[in-house]
């Protein structure tokens, strides 16, 4: 009960009539109370006894449910809690005694080496069980929050697991809504005739399923997109077949887009309307960004590919859950801006309010693959119900202990105000864990990881330490990018045969450059897959507000190098800082990234500059380009820009320069895992400028002994940092065997699957290894 329910009580029983003892049975587990951040009070419990006179207190022990084990292990753990009634009234012993038939079976920990794996352990493990004649939904997975069965669903999945869980789930998030979504995107960017942000959305777009179209023909329209410098759209209108009639389509909606209402292009979107296309037969070279005159009848294959009769006969559940999140947000749009016809744009705006607000779009239905499924659910939804075999998920400190991060969590109040936000103490997380631990009928199982996500140490949370053995168990976990496959997955799949006929004009005159390496190297991403897409196949992408400010800020410093060299006058700060304003008008960013891109921008090349201006000299070379330079290192063709080049003639040396945007560093080792990556990744790109400068027509003969990376941004006390690397020769020597590895294997087409690589630093360290001794 809350405070005004225990208030409404108080005034009920207050009655002289009563003489202070009024006829009141209350029942309670204050073990058990977890509805604090619904405004439960504990103390309505603790203080029962002292707000009313000889109060006969009856204690429970008998347990119809739980094994011995299992009771005994959950009572180890509620007895680390300070605020209970067997603290507080000294006739109370809570020590259960089990009466259940089921044979008792010992609790077990089992961790993991990292979240992944214990997800995929958990999923195998449940797996296992069930093959051994275990029902199904006589099994409950419980957590603490849904962003942990969310985590645990695609290993489910993948292990062929039917479950049953029920959760406020965000829309927005669902694949088929996120495809509606950016068909929207579409229809806006064509309609305002932003063609770049339409074009980074269409390799995606047309990769969707219920298109249909075969990924080889989008491999050679971006292979040729790229070698004609031309836009995918408008390459789809002159080719006849299936590639025009869509690309007609999308062109012929973002038109009505502009004028009709959202509910109208919503329903052509879904293929609910029919829509007129100009004739097959018709000219082939109008211009995409003009309306084709209408004549034959199209209709989007979105409804006839999710909703047929045979979808619903082969997956009733999945069916109806498309349906119902349809609805949700068509409902929850509608609500946006009510008594007001809603356009394509209004939809987007919502969706970013949504998005920037982390306010989900709630679709509160029963999702489930099989009524007869393992139960998925959080420990709070679990109270009250029992189930033979119990798995507790990520029994970690910081996800059910004392180092839990809540919403408030950044709150901190003065040391003479000890108050917290209701139901986030070290007892209520007690209260919680100890209600998961007692759905358990005869089987608990609790899992748990060494590390996190980032490679950081994860500790077992601390009431688990004395009293149950951990195991360690030894699992290789799948990524989860071959779990959850994204678009691009079906363009990394192609026979090689058709690879080769595709990408053979592309490897003809193919130069290998630092951020194709880069890619390549990189398992966290994907590696020789990420590659493929974007540096093979070249498919379009939008710039980020990061990539912007980088190009823009390159393109600043670029002139200030060129001015000075030819007038051997410092450009003034005031047209520097226009030269990027003006560098940033070519991004197409939203307004309120460009706002804050420009500002940002600004404030670091003004900062780098009063720091670094000085340093600038008229002999210095700014963005030299090498890929007419015709650089070889044994059979690689290799190619890139250098950021500055500092050419000693005398002593015939170079020192290469080069410009980072984004949080500079201070050291080479890094403290994340993310860092060390990046660091990683800077030096080898130095090594490869090394090799490119060294090897070139113009600076052959010239030796370079340093590389520096200058960082334009400041650090939080406005200081600018630089990197200075010495290159040493048996890491060169190890480089330029790795990226003639790396050639050979581009040129062969031979692109490795990266999947048995754990995708972090010490993963890609692996790679290069195996890359070098040839294992791969």
């Amino acid at each position: 009960t809350n405070g005004a329910q225990t208030r409404l009580l108080t005034a009920l029983t207050d009655n002289p009539a009563s003489l202070g003892r009024p006829n009141i049975l209350a029942v309670g587990d204050d073990d058990q109370a977890v509805y604090a951040f619904q405004g439960a009070e504990l103390s309505n419990i603790l203080d029962f006894a002292a707000r009313y006179k000889n109060t006969k207190i009856i204690t429970l022990t008998d347990n119809y449910r739980s094994t011995q084990p299992i009771l005994e292990h959950a009572r180890q753990v509620i007895k680390q809690g300070t605020n209970r009634l067997e603290n507080s009234l000294e006739h109370i012993r809570k020590d259960l005694v089990a009466h259940s038939a089921a044979t008792p079976t010992s609790t077990q920990l089992f961790v993991a080496k990292n979240l992944d794996a214990e997800q995929h352990w958990m999923a195998t493990h449940i797996k296992e069980q069930i093959a051994k004649g275990k029902a199904p939904n006589g099994i409950a997975v419980l957590a603490r929050t849904h962003r942990q069965l969310i985590g645990l669903l695609p290993h489910l999945h993948a292990a062929g697991i039917a479950v049953q869980y029920e959760r406020r789930s965000n829309v927005l998030q669902s694949p088929h809504i996120t495809e509606l979504i950016t068909l929207v995107e579409l229809m806006v960017a064509l309609g305002e005739q932003r063609f770049d942000a339409a074009e980074s959305l269409l390799p995606e777009i047309l990769s969707y399923d219920f298109w249909q179209i075969p990924p080889g023909d989008l491999w050679k329209l971006s292979v040729r997109a790229y070698k004609e410098r031309r836009m995918w759209l408008e390459l789809m209108v002159s080719t006849p077949g299936q590639l025009r009639r869509i690309a007609e389509f999308l062109i012929v909606v973002s038109h009505h887009a502009m004028h009709e209402s959202l509910d109208t292009i919503l329903d052509i979107l879904l293929g609910s309307s029919e829509l007129q296309l100009p004739d097959a037969d018709a000219d082939a070279d109008t211009p995409f960004a003009a309306a084709p005159p209408p004549h034959d009848e199209f209709t989007s294959p979105y409804r006839d590919y999710y909703f047929t009769k045979e979808q619903l006969a082969k997956n009733p559940a999945h069916y109806v859950t498309l349906l119902s999140n349809l609805r949700a947000i068509r409902r929850a749009v509608s609500g946006y801006r009510p008594h007001t016809t809603l356009s394509v744009r209004d939809f987007l705006d919502f969706i970013e309010l949504c998005e920037r607000t982390n306010t989900p779009v709630v679709d509160t239905s029963l999702t489930y693959d099989a009524l007869q499924g393992v139960h998925l659910m959080t420990a709070h939804k679990a109270k009250g119900l029992e189930f033979d075999t119990v798995y507790v998920l990520s029994c970690q400190d910081d996800v059910w202990g004392r180092k839990i991060r809540h919403a408030y969590s950044s709150l901190r109040f003065p040391y003479n105000l000890p108050i917290e936000p209701a139901g986030q103490s070290f007892d209520d997380a007690l209260r919680l864990f100890f209600v998961a631990m007692t759905r358990a009928k005869r089987q608990l199982i609790l899992t748990a990881h060494a590390a996190d996500t980032a490679g950081k140490d994860a500790i077992v949370a601390e009431f688990l330490q004395e009293g149950i053995a951990p195991h360690m168990v030894e699992t290789a976990a799948p990524q989860l990018e071959e779990l959850m496959p994204g678009w691009e997955q079906r363009h990394l799949t192609l026979p090689t045969a058709t690879q080769q006929d595709v990408l053979r004009p592309v490897l003809e005159n193919y130069q290998l450059s630092a951020t194709h390496l880069n890619n390549f190297l990189d398992v966290t991403r994907g590696g020789p897959q990420l590659f493929l897409l974007q540096n093979l196949l070249r498919f379009p992408q939008s710039m980020t507000p990061s990539q912007a400010m980088g190009q823009a800020v390159h393109a600043a410093l670029a002139r200030a190098h060129s001015h000075l060299a030819a007038t051997g006058e410092r450009r003034p700060l005031e047209d520097i800082l226009h030269d990027y304003e003006e560098a940033l008008q070519n991004a197409r960013l939203s307004e309120r990234d460009h706002s804050f891109i420009t500002e940002k921008g600004s404030d670091a090349l003004h900062a780098f500059l009063r720091a670094r201006y000085e340093s600038f000299t008229p002999d210095q070379k700014a963005e030299r380009g090498f890929s007419t330079q015709g650089v070889r290192v044994g059979d690689v063709r290799l190619t890139g820009a250098i950021d500055l080049l500092d050419v000693n003639k005398v002593d015939k040396t170079l020192v290469v320069t080069d410009y980072k945007t984004g949080k500079p560093a201070t050291n080479w080792r890094g403290t994340t895992d993310y860092d060390r990556i990046k660091l990683h990744k800077y030096k080898q790109q130095l090594m490869l400028y090394k090799l490119l400068a060294e090897n070139s027509v113009d600076f052959g003969g010239f030796t370079v002994i340093k590389g520096v990376l200058e960082f334009i941004e400041p650090d939080d006390n406005r200081e600018i940092h630089n990197l200075e690397m010495a290159f040493d020769t048996t890491e060169l020597a190890a480089f330029i065997t790795l990226i003639k590895a790396v050639w050979q294997h581009i040129i062969e087409l031979d692109l490795p699957d990266v999947g048995g690589y754990e995708p972090t630093f010490a993963g890609m360290l692996a790679f290069e290894d195996d890359l070098r001794s040839g294992k791969i």
